[in-house]
């Protein structure tokens, strides 16, 4: 993979964090912020761009008609309710022959010598064989095929899955291609819901095979992270993980981040693109846990980043409620309305969180005023039902903290330097 589709797919930033002489083992660090398809795209192993239709400025994007079908996107015929839109692929009358579309994923699909897991839902009246494919566009050349029967009906989405070897692609200018027999079709159309395609992943987590750390087969036994990122991210020896990152107004949901990736609605990105939430709360601490990192959970404390205000005091509650549901989904015993759904989910024992962060840079936006209340709130009810948990405060400037700090509370020197900058500091710590 060249330099640029590495740098791309990677997330990687150095924070000194932690105003405590015994974090010196946690300096070197990874978190993640979506922009520039950081997340879909980049470190999430699925490889086709838009297979959901998620977001506000949903259309056609990397997809393509293939032998003179008509694309169009859909909402009379949803996938799920958290998926109002599919692809319709309209055949016109007296077709014969092959036809489809193609999906060029994210500047192109890498294709290399390695195993490919492929998943999609159809919905209308066929029954006949379907064919995948890894095409290169300058070339032509086929690199992967994959021909399966299906038999599916107007009434409902009927789900199916394949795998198939690839050869090595010279390069990444490549299209996934579905195409199916158009006479039967002809006059008509199909729905495609939720494409998707997986080389293997970060420890092998697409191969359908009970491997996945949950405990038994489900969704987070192939939806992981891409496996070239993941060893580069595992080489660097990251200490920690923060996790979701970013403050965004429409704020990272994390229950909408968990069960099945069609179950997921995904959002409109603060970078100005859909994320689909795929990479989610159990995919992510699957990730740590495989490469050896210790999760820092951050949660959202009210700030919005992109000019969305300030959320505090009384209005505020909701959201500390949101943040105990989510410790009790990963930290709850399975007798527990949270715990039972993890449970559910594959993963019986409880997760192990160590440290959440409160927020995200909240002396900027003009969230300093109200963060030394909104961080009291919120990390009163952390410590009273977790007491064993770190809290970690998002900025480390005191006229934004509480005075004074809770003891054992953590801060967040949170530093945008050159790497110059960064040396300079090499013994503040210490010193």
């Amino acid at each position: 993979m060249g330099f640029k589709s590495l740098s791309r797919a990677l997330a990687v930033a150095s924070f000194l964090v932690f105003h405590l002489v015994d974090a010196a083992t946690l300096i070197v660090s990874t978190t993640v912020s979506k922009l520039k398809h950081i997340g879909d795209g980049g470190i999430h192993g699925q490889l086709l761009r838009n297979n959901g239709f998620q977001g506000t400025n949903t259309g056609l994007t990397a997809y393509a008609a293939v032998c003179g079908t008509n694309l169009t996107v859909d909402t009379a015929n949803p996938l799920t309710s958290a998926l109002p839109r599919s692809l319709k692929v309209s055949v016109p009358s007296g077709t014969t022959g092959q036809v489809g579309f193609s999906n060029a994923g994210y500047l192109g699909v890498p294709v290399n010598d390695d195993t490919y897991a492929n998943y999609f839902w159809i919905n209308g009246s066929y029954s006949g064989s379907v064919t995948l494919s890894l095409v290169g566009v300058a070339s032509g050349t086929v690199y992967a095929t994959k021909t399966i029967t299906v038999n599916s009906v107007a009434t409902s989405f009927t789900y199916y899955e394949t795998t198939y070897h690839s050869t090595q692609a010279p390069d990444g200018n490549n299209v996934w291609k579905l195409t199916f027999d158009g006479a039967k079709v002809a006059g008509s159309a199909l729905n495609f819901g939720l494409p998707q395609l997986f080389p293997v992943t970060f420890h092998q987590r697409c191969d359908k095979k009970n491997t996945c750390g949950c405990g038994k087969l489900t969704f987070c036994s192939y939806n992981s992270i891409r496996n070239d990122v993941g060893n580069f991210l595992q080489a660097l020896e990251p200490s920690f993980f923060r996790f979701p990152g970013s403050s965004p107004g429409n704020r990272w949901k994390w229950n909408e981040t968990i069960g099945p990736v069609e179950k997921r609605p995904g959002r409109q990105g603060d970078w100005g693109y859909p994320n689909t939430d795929a990479s989610g709360l159990m995919e992510y601490l699957q990730f740590i846990s495989d490469a050896g990192m210790i999760p820092v959970l951050a949660v959202w404390s009210g700030l919005s980043l992109d000019g969305g205000g300030v959320v505090s005091d009384a209005a505020l509650t909701p959201y500390v409620d949101d943040i105990l549901d989510e410790l009790e989904f990963l930290l709850g015993s399975t007798s527990t309305t949270w715990g039972a759904l993890r449970e559910s989910y594959g993963h019986t024992a409880p997760y192990d969180i160590p440290f959440i962060e409160v927020g995200n840079e909240d002396n900027l936006s003009g969230g300093c005023g109200t963060y030394a209340s909104r961080f009291t709130d919120i990390y009163n009810a952390i410590h009273a039902a977790y007491p064993d948990i770190t809290v970690i405060a998002s900025t480390s400037q005191a006229s934004c903290l509480p005075n004074p700090i809770p003891a054992g509370v953590w801060t967040d020197t949170h530093r945008y330097l050159s790497p110059n900058g960064f040396f300079s500091l090499f013994n503040e710590f210490d010193n």
